[in-house]
């Protein structure tokens, strides 16, 4: 019985550690990633996540400053991103969300599609204080309600 208790015990701590998330720190923030993501990279101010079946990766980014940037400087951020996108990949289909202000951190979610790939790909830019994190993943083969899900997951996984 002790035996079998032992094994049990044993059994339950692997399951725990097999689906724990990876959680990372990057600049002031926490970012949980989901369950199955493994983390590729670090770097000072960029980190990257890959999912169990390599179709998808996301990437973690901060950028500090001497100052806090205004709402109007933080929507001239997130346009000078956009058209990065644009100038990376001109044949992308882009949407966007207009730059938001929530209880003193402001933000923007954007997303589009590359379709000479089949590429889908989705962005939240979250300024706090004198730090704008960028969550970033990309899809290739993957359905976009799978993407969808997947984005939503890391947005819901950072934490100031």
């Amino acid at each position: 019985m002790k035996r079998l208790l032992s094994i049990l015990i044993i059994s339950i701590g692997l399951i725990g550690v097999s689906s724990c998330e990876a959680q990372v720190k990057i600049g002031n923030a926490t970012i949980t990633a989901p369950v199955g993501w493994r983390k590729l990279n670090t770097e000072q101010e960029r980190i990257t996540f890959a999912s169990k079946d390599d179709r998808q990766q996301a990437t973690i980014s901060v950028m500090s400053f001497g100052a806090k940037p205004t709402f109007a400087e933080f929507k001239l951020i997130c346009s000078h991103r956009l058209e990065a996108e644009k100038t990376d990949a001109p044949n992308i289909s882009l949407t966007q969300d207009e730059p938001f202000e929530d209880a003193g951190t402001f933000g923007m979610f954007f997303s589009g599609k590359e379709p000479e790939s089949g590429r889908l790909f989705s962005g939240y830019l979250t300024q706090k204080d004198r730090e704008i994190v960028t969550i970033y993943v990309e899809s290739i083969g993957v359905d976009s309600k799978r993407h969808f899900q997947s984005f939503q997951d890391f947005v819901k996984g950072l934490k100031r």
